[in-house]
């Protein structure tokens, strides 16, 4: 059997994200199950000229930022580099995409082309009001963003439609592909974002707890990602001086970079009762794991979080929305969950955050032994690395069946 050629196509990005997570599990994963040649490429990249890069097999393209993006011009760089045959594959992991699809349909019409869907622009707009994206597009609702939520949904059903497959990444998007959409089901595969088990089972709190300098007495509350309003945490400080008035000794730990008019904000009003770590390694963020006694995923709206995957790995009591993608992660068995309620009301959701998050400060020892349990037995069922990779081996194994002719 013929080696695959696989070409995961991204757009640079200076920050780091769940994605280059994704991908650092997905091609290790490969690597040891699939024989392919594996390459990265990078469009946008800041260099002046197509730069080739090679570590662990692993070659990354990284194709300079084009004036105008003009499609015609990447064509003719991977031109260089491509190897074209009916085991080719391309996969996008990027929005919008439909000028890239269009354009490796055209010059590569041999290659097979998957859409993994990692986020839904529009979302960011609507806050993952799913409701309100479907009058905007029904023309029966109308706000200062329509016309861009309009062109990225255009964007989304013509490059779904035109590839050969569609990964999702949750089940509340697989309904919306299907529903909103209208993507065939056939042409849609369900696959959750999968992570490498690495969690000390074992806790060793107290000795963690010393080297950090937290005190025994002291609760951990401990949120990792960005700042923003969407991500839910602008609502946890709002409600963070009622946690601290039922739970004085609680500690919210925020690992990330923070903007400097929020940070001077946070210091001001909460003085010491938050601790602002600012971006950290891996192995830092899963000692904060290790020592926490909560963890926190309030967003309005996520694909499939690997902050959450991370936090039930480490068998963590979480206290999440129930927002777009982050209910299909975590449900009354395995978390607290704060429902979001009316996203025009706020309020509704800063109260009913504030008491999941003191609900969950203070269980019973019992209770939180059991939710960590069922967060550590579904990360085990659903989020575990290899599963993730199995998946997308049979992915590429269903190419076989399809027809190999030249795309039309």
């Amino acid at each position: 059997m013929s080696m695959y050629n696989l070409y995961f196509f991204e757009i640079y990005d200076h920050h780091q994200s769940g994605f280059v997570t994704y991908m650092n599990e997905l091609i290790v994963g490969l690597q040891q199950q699939c024989d392919a040649k594996l390459n990265v490429v990078i469009l946008a990249s800041p260099t002046s000229k197509l730069v080739l890069k090679e570590a662990n097999g692993i070659k990354e393209y990284s194709i300079p930022s084009i004036k105008n993006q003009s499609c015609e011009k990447i064509a003719c760089i991977l031109k260089r580099f491509v190897v074209e045959s009916e085991k080719t594959v391309f996969f996008i992991n990027y929005a919008p995409s439909y000028p890239t699809v269009k354009m490796l349909r055209e010059y590569f019409p041999y290659g097979k082309i998957v859409n993994v869907i990692h986020d839904f622009m529009w979302a960011t707009y609507l806050l993952g009001d799913v409701e309100r994206f479907q009058r905007i597009l029904l023309h029966q609702e109308c706000c200062k963003y329509t016309k861009i939520i309009e062109d990225i949904y255009k964007d989304g059903y013509l490059s779904n439609l035109s590839v050969d497959k569609v990964v999702c990444l949750s089940e509340d998007a697989l309904q919306i592909l299907k529903d909103i959409y209208k993507i065939p089901k056939e042409k849609i595969i369900l696959i959750y974002n999968g992570l490498n088990d690495e969690a000390n089972v074992a806790r060793f709190s107290c000795e963690l707890r010393q080297k950090m300098g937290i005190l025994p007495h002291e609760k951990i509350l401990v949120y990792v990602g960005r700042v923003t309003y969407q991500k839910g945490i602008i609502n946890v400080l709002e409600c963070y001086n009622f946690i601290l008035r039922k739970v004085p000794e609680c500690l919210l730990v925020i690992i990330d970079q923070i903007d400097d008019n929020i940070q001077a904000s946070i210091t001001e009003r909460f003085n010491h009762r938050v601790l602002m770590t600012g971006e950290l390694p891996k192995q830092k963020v899963y000692e904060w794991y290790n020592i926490a006694d909560v963890g926190l995923l309030p967003s309005y709206y996520e694909q499939c979080s690997y902050t959450g995957i991370e936090m039930k790995m480490y068998g963590l009591p979480v206290v999440a929305s129930d927002g777009l993608g982050v209910r299909n992660m975590f449900d009354v068995n395995n978390g607290i969950i704060a429902n979001i309620e009316n996203r025009n009301c706020p309020k509704e959701f800063q109260v009913n955050l504030g008491n999941a998050i003191v609900k969950a400060l203070t269980l019973s020892s019992s209770k939180i032994k059991k939710i960590r349990k069922k967060a550590r037995e579904h990360y085990l069922k659903q989020y575990e690395a290899t599963i993730m990779t199995e998946k997308y081996v049979s992915l590429l194994k269903s190419f076989s069946s399809m027809k190999t002719s030249k795309h039309t």
